[in-house]
């Protein structure tokens, strides 16, 4: 059966006014979602599904959407249209029942959110009661839904929180800030779900996953997202999940930029990580990702911490300028650490504990600071295969690197290349500036233009993304 698309509008007038095609704007969402709900859903024809147009402005709405439907921003901007709610609406039900916590809930089979500003208000103090998780912006139980270009915050709660059998999501392009549990929580069995090109700035924490990712549809998909500022972990990935991780950027999180937990799996690639507060990759609990071509920079605490039985390989990734070990092993885990580059941190670059083991081999270290010798074992980590390894002093590590990049054959992604580089073009301007203060000046513009052949070299593209 065939139907007309409907095109309905929101303009938040009261009594609703007569458009110029004869059509009555609607006043609320919640009116425009209910009148469509009387019309005929074809699951057969996904351009068949109502659309809702809401004009700019700012609506004070609890919505719980159950009929497929197309909602989109009438403005230039998300932030001209603006779902909001005040703390009436999250009151508790009777004597100590936390409040009704959604400001939209998405049970239909179908639908698109586009264009919007969902902004969940914070409650008092006194307001507060119970379970703090029950509170979330936009909470997803139905079959599938595509959230796009919209800002989302909850103060209190969670950005977007998909839960149980749902079928489809994706989150594309959207701004996620500001959230007091996480930004994106995905828990449960789910047949494809994918979040890409997002920004999530400063929420608790940025995206957790829980028991998902395993059905049919692969893992979830994480990937070309800014996961600036998170409180806690970056992007955590737990209990049992299955998730591909690529090409994000996670910077300066509280704790892990990267956490990987409890049996799960999945694959960590081609992500620039920076300043966490702990590991840059954490990695416990018989998990066992692959983390490979990654640029692990500049963290408070380890590069790569893997611990609790866990395993997976670690390959091929930059690892530069933390503050504890480039990669460390304790606790019983058994991984594979395979040709990285490690290199200015200020311990160990391979820290072994005495009851772990694993598989070490082909890899390039750097000088380090410290006192800890550059590949340091425990005493009793005897369940080892060292095999190949390379701790290289300052200028020789430096060459093999810029040999490296000379490599048009080599498998350095983006962000390898990108920290290589500008680690070769600080410590190249650190000696060109010791040069100026030890020679007299001829000397040192003799010396300054051998670097500047070498500082050439390494500018050479290289191969990979």
């Amino acid at each position: 059966m065939q139907h007309n698309r409907k095109t309905l509008t929101v303009d938040g007038s009261d009594a609703g006014r007569l458009l110029g095609d004869g059509h009555t704007a609607f006043g609320t969402i919640r009116s425009a979602v209910q009148e469509c709900a009387d019309v005929p859903y074809e699951p057969h024809e996904p351009d068949y599904r109502q659309r809702i147009v809401v004009l700019a402005g700012s609506y004070t709405e609890q919505l719980v959407i159950e009929t497929p439907v197309d909602i989109t921003g009438g403005g230039a901007d998300p932030r001209d249209v603006v779902i909001c709610g005040d703390s009436e609406m999250f009151q508790p039900q009777a004597a100590g029942q936390a409040p009704s916590g959604a400001l939209i809930q998405w049970k239909a089979a179908g639908g698109r959110l586009c264009n919007i500003f969902v902004k969940q208000p914070a409650l008092s103090a006194e307001e507060e009661v119970a379970n703090r998780f029950q509170m979330q912006a936009i909470q997803v139980t139905g079959e599938s839904l595509k959230v796009s270009e919209c800002h989302i915050t909850s103060e209190k709660g969670i950005g977007i929180d998909v839960r149980n059998d749902v079928g489809s999501l994706e989150i594309e392009h959207s701004i996620i800030r500001d959230c007091g549990v996480c930004g994106i929580q995905v828990g449960g069995s789910i047949v494809k779900c994918s979040i890409h090109h997002n920004q999530l700035i400063d929420n608790l924490d940025g995206v957790l996953l829980w028991r998902t990712g395993q059905g049919e549809g692969g893992p979830v998909q994480i990937s070309d997202n800014k996961v600036f500022g998170s409180k806690a972990s970056g992007i955590g990935v737990h209990s049992q999940s299955n998730a591909m991780v690529e090409n994000n950027e996670v910077i300066d999180s509280g704790q892990s930029g990267i956490y990987f937990s409890d049996y799960s799996e999945g694959i960590v690639e081609s992500n620039w990580i920076a300043r966490s507060g702990m590991a840059g990759v954490s990695i416990k609990s018989h998990a066992k990702p692959v983390v490979r071509r990654n640029a692990i920079l500049d963290g408070h605490s380890a590069g790569v911490y893997i611990r609790g039985h866990a395993s997976g390989m670690i390959e091929n990734n930059t690892i530069l300028r933390n503050a504890k070990a480039g990669i460390g092993i304790k606790q019983h885990a058994k991984p594979s650490v395979l040709r990285n580059c490690i290199s200015e941190g200020q311990a160990a670059a391979i820290c072994v504990h005495r009851t772990a083991a694993g598989h070490i081999e082909g890899n390039l270290m750097g000088p380090h600071g410290g006192e800890t010798e550059t590949l340091w074992i425990g005493g009793n980590a005897t369940d080892l295969e060292l095999r190949d390894n390379v701790v290289a002093p300052s200028n020789e590590f430096q060459e093999r690197v810029q040999e490296e990049l000379m490599d048009m054959d080599n498998d350095l992604s983006r962000v390898q290349r990108q920290a290589l580089t500008e680690m070769i073009e600080s410590q190249i301007g650190r000696e060109a500036a010791r040069l100026d203060s030890e020679y007299e000046p001829e000397e040192a513009a003799s010396a300054q233009k051998m670097l500047g052949s070498r500082s050439s070299m390494q500018g050479k593209p290289a191969k990979g993304t």
